[in-house]
């Protein structure tokens, strides 16, 4: 056989489900000189043993392998030349010559070069230009990438978010100093809860002492004098309590003096809740009246002003959950607006308007809905008239006198006057302030 081709590799062949034959080109003396490597789905590479497939040889020396299965799909085969590293020609001195047994061991030696050259192919080389001496360097970065192969692999997987991140750093700095920031925050808001529940907890033990107090009060001898709970208020000391109690024994004083600092705490809590209570009265979305021209804290003034809902969440969800928003295109101006519909809605205007409760079925005021709009009229009625003057059939003028008359036929053209003074609407007295309204 001659080997005049340099192909020493097959493959690799990808498995369909269904293939079982795989050719390879090169040629070789038997099919011990050929490998073949099985490659799973994971990337794990093995070599077959000769049992795990069937080689058939055509003349040339090439052929193919078959395998007992179809190689399934995501699988691969490789196939190489794989010649012993051996020299088993024995040329006897003066012995017969016979060009198949050299032809034979330079076909093999070429086998093992081609087998050699596929293996270097695969391997890390140095440039030739560059210095021997650097081999070593070469060879040390090489290991320290090894030992740090599972690394270097997890960065391959994220190379676009790494080359992200080298883009953004400003943005990533800027990121983590706010992160610093809020997490400063959150520890503040933290100490804060802290010392909120420990107060909670000393008011809750400042209860619990005050209650024992009372039932010891209640459970005491009561002092025999008719006057002297009278007396004793005002009396801040125990020496000035006891100046009224007298020879009352220690333990009643006693008794007396926690009934009265129980009495007082409660007088306190009560006047520090009702303050709570006024700071805080009202909810979302009730309306006031206002005598400045600066609306207080979480206040606003109707004047018909659009807001976004995530600006004043607490309001928007009072004002929709009510059923109150209108179509910001049709509505009144008196009315709450739904806005764009998505992020705004809008206040009603209620500068310049009069109000009136809403008759709401009582048949004085029909056919009005809440926060309606009504224009200025004036009532039907009617006035007497005393002296006036109509035309006449056939020319002149003629005169009425006379008051009273509730029928009056004129010809011709009657004119009357109204007032040449006065205001745009009939109204009654007013004072100007402000409606506002609650927004959280």
């Amino acid at each position: 056989m001659t080997i005049s081709s340099e192909i020493n590799k097959s493959g690799p062949y990808d498995g369909n489900g269904s293939a079982t034959d795989f050719e390879f080109d090169f040629k070789i003396s038997e099919p011990a000189h050929l490998l073949v490597l099985h490659t799973n789905g994971e990337g794990t590479e093995t070599q077959l043993s000769g049992d795990a497939y069937q080689v058939t040889q055509d003349e040339d020396g090439t052929g193919h392998i078959i395998l007992p299965s179809p190689l399934p799909t995501g699988e691969k085969i490789t196939l190489l030349l794989n010649p012993p590293f051996t020299q088993l020609s024995d040329l006897p001195n003066q012995g017969a010559w016979n060009p198949k047994i050299v032809e034979s061991a330079l076909d093999k030696l070429t086998s093992c070069l081609l087998k050699l050259r596929e293996e270097v192919s695969r391997s890390v080389k140095i440039k030739a230009s560059n210095d021997l001496a650097d081999l070593d360097d070469l060879l040390a970065d090489i290991e320290r990438l090894a030992d740090a192969s599972d690394g270097v692999k997890a960065l391959v997987g994220v190379k676009a978010k790494l080359v992200e991140c080298a883009d953004n750093i400003a943005s990533i700095q800027t990121a983590t100093t706010s992160a610093t920031n809020a997490a400063n925050s959150a520890t503040t808001a933290l100490d804060a809860k802290t010392q909120a529940i420990t107060a909670k907890d000393q008011s809750i033990l400042a209860q619990t002492a005050a209650e024992a107090a009372r039932d010891t009060a209640l459970s005491a001898t009561p002092i025999t004098a008719s006057n002297k709970g009278r007396e004793l208020v005002g009396k801040t000391t125990e020496a000035e309590m006891r100046t009224v109690l007298g020879a009352a024994s220690n333990s009643s004083v006693q008794v007396v003096i926690d009934a009265l600092a129980e009495k007082a705490t409660k007088v306190a809590l009560n006047s520090l809740q009702n303050q709570v209570n006024n700071f805080s009265a009202g909810p979302v979305g009730s309306i006031i009246v206002w005598s400045f021209e600066v609306p207080p804290a979480d206040y606003l003034e109707l004047n018909g002003a659009t807001l976004n809902r995530t600006d004043y969440p607490d309001l928007f969800a009072t004002v929709n959950s009510a059923g109150m928003l209108q179509s910001q295109g049709s509505k009144q101006h008196t009315q709450w607006g739904n806005g764009d519909g998505s992020t705004t809605f809008s206040l009603p205007d209620w500068r310049g308007e009069h109000l009136i409760g809403w008759d709401h079925g009582r048949g004085i005021d029909t056919g009005r809905g809440m926060l309606t709009w009504q224009a200025d009229a004036v009532k039907a009625h009617n006035h007497s008239a005393g002296s006036y003057k109509v035309p006449v059939y056939g020319g002149g003028v003629g005169n009425v006198a006379g008051a009273g008359h509730s029928n009056l036929e004129a010809y011709g053209s009657v004119q009357g006057l109204s007032g040449t003074t006065g205001a745009a609407t009939n109204r009654v007295r007013t004072v100007a302030v402000m409606f506002l309204v609650k927004f959280r």
